[in-house]
Order: C-alpha cells, then sequence, then structure tokens
C-alpha cells in the first residue's frame, strides 16, 4: 500500500517537469504562453500544485497508514524502509522517467499539451489510487488478511494504468511542418 501511495509522489514529480517543459519550451503560437504567463507559471502555478497536489498527497498517506495501523513516522525514516520498498520505488521512477522522456520529450508532447490537462491530471489517478485503498482496506478487515488485496491491487491498478497510459498517449500526436512549426493532430481512431 505504501509503493501505491508513493507513486502519487512519483507523478507529481514528473507532472511538474512537464509544466516546466511547458513554461520553457512550448510554442507561443500553440496556446498564446507568452512571457508574463511563462513566468506566472514558475512563479505561481508550479507552486501552486505543488503545495496543493502534496497536501493531497500527504493526507493520503498518513490515511493508509492509520488505516493499515502503521506507524506515520516511516513516512520520514527512508533509511528504515524495506528493501523491496526501495527497489519499487526506483521501478516507479525509472518507469515514469522512461515515459517522458520518450513521450513527452522525444515525441513533443510537450508542445501541445495544455497547461490546465497538466494541472487537473494527476488527481484523477489520485481519486483511482484512494477508491483502491478503502476498497483495500475494507476487504483487508473483511477476511484478515492482505494477500486478496494486494494480488486485486497489483492486477487492477497494472490493467488501468496500461489503459490509462495508452489512452493518453494515443490523443496527441504532434506534427511538425518541417520549419519548425508545430501543429497538434487528434489520433484518427479518436474523430
Amino acid at each position: 500500500m505504501f509503493v501505491y501511495c508513493s507513486e502519487n509522489l512519483v507523478i507529481g514529480f514528473y507532472n511538474i517537469l512537464k509544466m516546466a517543459f511547458v513554461a520553457v519550451l512550448q510554442p507561443s503560437d500553440i496556446h498564446g504562453l507568452k512571457f508574463p504567463d511563462r513566468l506566472g507559471t514558475f512563479l505561481l502555478r508550479i507552486p501552486f500544485f505543488i503545495l496543493h497536489y502534496g497536501g493531497f498527497t500527504a493526507i493520503h498517506c498518513v490515511f493508509v497508514f492509520v488505516i493499515f495501523k502503521k506507524p506515520e513516522r516511516i513516512l520520514i525514516e527512508v533509511s528504515n524502509w524495506p528493501t523491496e520498498i526501495k527497489i519499487a520505488l526506483m521501478a516507479l521512477l525509472i518507469s515514469h522517467g522512461v515515459s517522458f522522456v520518450c513521450n513527452y520529450v522525444l515525441k513533443r508532447e510537450f508542445a501541445s499539451v495544455k497547461f490546465f490537462t497538466l494541472m487537473i491530471g494527476p488527481y484523477v489517478r489520485m481519486v483511482l489510487t484512494h477508491i483502491a485503498v478503502l476498497i483495500g482496506a475494507f476487504l483487508t478487515m473483511a477476511l484478515g488478511s492482505p494477500a486478496f488485496l494486494l494480488v486485486m491491487l497489483v492486477v487492477l491498478k497494472t490493467t488501468l494504468d496500461l489503459i490509462l497510459h495508452l489512452r493518453i498517449h494515443k490523443k496527441i500526436i504532434v506534427v511538425t511542418d518541417g520549419q519548425g512549426s508545430v501543429k497538434k493532430e487528434q489520433d484518427k481512431a479518436d474523430g
């Protein structure tokens, strides 16, 4: 359960990088981000996201630890985390990092994504994680063992993550006209 909470931190970290890419590198003709908007993004929007999303993530993690009767101090005692947790977190960082570089940077998704979409996108995943944690907590209490919960969460969350990942990256196709201008096209399957 701690790994699922921690994934919200990883998603938030890469989302901050995505917002910075939009503020710095998105062509002005896409969404009209002029210098004051770009500066406002760094001085206001990104810090707001960090505080707001960080607060939601902290509440979520504390909630999980209270439900499963684990001491909250484990959140800050990284040296005491089990090796399996550290490996899982590294896998999450690498997985999301590869997706960030391949899709967002190399396929130039940053050139056409709307900033508002970046601001609200991670909350969808967080809500799904909240639902999974609540259902999992009730099942664990009812069954007396977390084994079924862990199997269910791994299968359901992995499936859901794959579907969301493919759906997000399928919609955005960036095309250049050979002179550096960027256009966004919708995938033909989406109409």
